[in-house]
């Protein structure tokens, strides 16, 4: 099943490339191209999404690692290669080797599907606030569903973080009133996983969480505004907030592997309100996700490399 999703995640990248370029015009394109080729501060995006990452690994160790028995490395570099994993596949199918993985370890299911949900809701709830504070100031109406989507991931944080013990007690009642064991089962696991999430609870979990994940958000804010003014300077930061926003909302189930569609419409959306060409603005879209992809696909083969050497010297030691 899991290999299934894997091949299909692959041909749907290879489908949708063909198709882009078979229906894109050249001279367009070229200049586009041309125009990224000419970007001198390259290192600098680089750099800051490198680092969003690298902060996404540090925060699983410093939030989520209270009872695995297993080196800050290992995990750190494992975060990094299941995240690849994870964006390259439909649906986040990829998760599921992060979940088996964490299994061997001695993590039930259970605890890390609660781990990687509130990871998850975290980066949804913060990623919200910048696209309501960028939909204000860009007052495009148009954006108006996205706003809406926006609040439904704020009211869902809100509640699991008030309400997951309720939650889990309610789950439980449930349990006394069906027969099927399969049923049961499912509400038994679903309560555990409530449950866990009642570490929401904590305010200074919480927060810390919270102020911890803004700070990988605004690194990757600053590398798109970065690239997105050296084409378009007139682009203003909230409008670069609001499409980071748009981009990484709109993958959250990843309906397409990394993101490929909902990312451009996304990007492109923006631009247009600006006054950027569609067609122009769908190239520098496109070439703005590709570069994205190259530089964590790159970073997650680095941690993959870094496993295998370290696995080896193990072996050999």
């Amino acid at each position: 099943m899991l290999k299934g999703l894997v091949v299909l995640s692959w041909l749907t990248i290879i489908y949708i490339v063909v198709v882009f370029f078979n229906n894109v015009n050249l001279v367009v394109l070229k200049k586009t191209l041309n125009d990224v080729a000419l970007y001198k501060d390259w290192y600098w995006f680089v750099g800051l999404v490198l680092l969003s990452m690298v902060l996404r690994g540090l925060r699983w160790i410093l939030f989520f690692n209270s009872i695995l028995m297993v080196r800050k490395s290992e995990l750190f570099l494992h975060h990094g290669w299941f995240f690849i994993l994870s964006m390259m596949s439909l649906v986040r199918s990829g998760e599921a080797n992060r979940v088996l993985w964490l299994k061997d370890k001695g993590m039930t299911p259970s605890l890390s599907i609660s781990y990687i949900l509130i990871e998850k809701l975290s980066d949804a709830f913060i990623l919200s606030i910048f696209l309501i504070i960028g939909f204000v100031l860009v007052s495009n109406i148009n954006l108006v569903f996205s706003v809406l989507v926006g609040f439904t991931f704020i009211t869902a944080y809100i509640a699991v973080s008030l309400y997951g013990r309720q939650a889990h007690q309610t789950l439980e009642g449930l349990m006394s009133t069906v027969k099927s064991t399969s049923i049961q089962k499912a509400l038994y696991f679903l309560g555990k996983i409530a449950l866990i999430m009642t570490m929401l609870q904590s305010k200074r979990f919480n927060l810390s969480l919270l102020m911890f994940t803004v700070f990988i958000w605004f690194c990757v804010v600053c590398s798109f505004h970065l690239f997105i003014t050296a084409q378009y300077s007139h682009v203003p930061f909230y409008a670069s907030t609001l499409i980071v926003a748009m981009v990484n909302l709109t993958g959250v189930l990843n309906l397409t592997p990394a993101n490929i569609g909902p990312f451009e419409t996304s990007v492109v959306l923006v631009l247009m309100f600006y006054g950027v060409d569609e067609l122009e603005a769908s190239i520098f879209a496109v070439t703005l996700h590709f570069l994205v992809m190259g530089v964590t696909i790159g970073y997650g083969i680095i941690c993959k490399g870094l496993i295998m050497a370290s696995s080896i010297f193990n072996r050999q030691v």
